[in-house]
């Protein structure tokens, strides 16, 4: 992670690399993503679960890495809450 990244109260990272300025949204959940700076991951959005879905929104390596690249706008509706079956407690702002 770079300097002033804010990994908002029940959002999960992994194995991703944030750059500077990147702000992840409440119950927001990113696996295996690169984001650029200055990008604002809204509240209950997932990337890195579903490639295919990656793929229509974001650019998508071979080896399934997701890149969003800097400024890139990320509109409120793409957004899809996070069913609770699938977000535990102990994946809290995790940082991988």
């Amino acid at each position: 992670m770079s300097p002033n990244v804010r990994v908002n109260p029940y959002a999960a990272v992994e194995e991703s690399v944030l750059f500077d300025g990147v702000e992840i949204g409440c119950h927001a959940r990113i696996r295996r993503a690169i984001i650029d700076k200055e990008v604002r991951i809204p509240p209950h959005f997932v990337v890195g679960y579903d490639r295919d879905e990656d793929r229509e929104r974001f650019t998508v390596t071979e080896s399934g890495i997701v890149v969003i690249p800097k400024r890139e706008p990320i509109e409120l509706s793409e957004a899809v809450p996070t069913p609770a079956r699938h977000f535990r407690k102990r994946d809290a702002v995790r940082i991988a």
